[in-house]
């Protein structure tokens, strides 16, 4: 709603141009959203609290109207995205019109479509007991390692990536006082210390990332053997 507010989505000079008004929309739009993830959220931590475990109770029946209102939903959605693309096209090629009231229900509809697929495969997959279950083992297992204190490996993830971006920090600082005159231009200067001692970090951050998945490789042997 709030592009019928900006500068170039003034609808035929009934609303007036607002960045004020574009950006109540904007603010209204995250309260309703956060009031809708922070309770559901909330209320599905508490669940899988109180029900760790949940036998399979589903019939025959259930999964084939849950397959047949996710491929509902999928379809539907599939078919709002095209229609608000039908939309933007049309006013474009036919009204002359770029911007402003056809990009706004281009963004609705792109928006319904979304919620379809999102709750449609929300309902079909909360078939899916046994990946339920793994879960909730999983957040039980993780609420007993912080009652004890964190949990060794990500001790170590933490310590071992902190080190290496303290060495990081030290690399691109050296490159940066240490790296040729800082009067340099062009080609030069790109290619001197000056100009790629912000390549520690990135580079950093990918070691982090790496060290990561080796030691949470270690974790998963470490799990499967208890």
């Amino acid at each position: 709603m709030g592009v019928l507010f900006d500068s170039k989505g003034e609808v035929s000079g009934l609303l007036a141009r607002s960045e004020f008004l574009t950006f109540v929309c904007t603010i209204i739009g995250v309260i309703i959203g956060l009031a809708f993830l922070i309770p559901a959220g909330m209320t599905h931590s508490e669940f899988v609290r109180r029900h760790p475990f949940i036998e399979d109770f589903y019939t025959d029946d259930d999964r084939s109207r849950r397959v047949k209102e996710l491929a509902v939903g999928v379809v539907g959605g599939i078919g709002l995205i095209l229609l608000g693309v039908a939309v933007t096209i049309y006013g474009e090629e036919t009204l002359g019109i770029e911007e402003g009231w056809p990009v706004s229900v281009m963004l609705l509809c792109v928006a319904a479509g979304v919620f379809c697929f999102i709750y449609f495969g929300i309902r079909y997959g909360m078939m899916n007991i046994d990946s339920y279950n793994h879960e909730a083992e999983s957040e039980r297992r993780e609420r007993e390692r912080e009652a004890q204190g964190g949990d060794f490996y990500d001790k170590l993830t933490g310590l071992v990536c902190g080190i290496i971006m303290l060495i990081a920090t030290v690399v691109g600082l050296w490159m940066l006082f240490t790296g040729g005159p800082i009067d340099g231009g062009g080609h030069e200067r790109w290619l001197s210390g000056n100009g790629l001692f912000w390549l520690a970090w990135p580079i950093g951050g990918i070691l982090c990332g790496v060290a990561t998945c080796i030691i949470q490789i270690f974790r998963s042997f470490h799990d499967r053997d208890r």
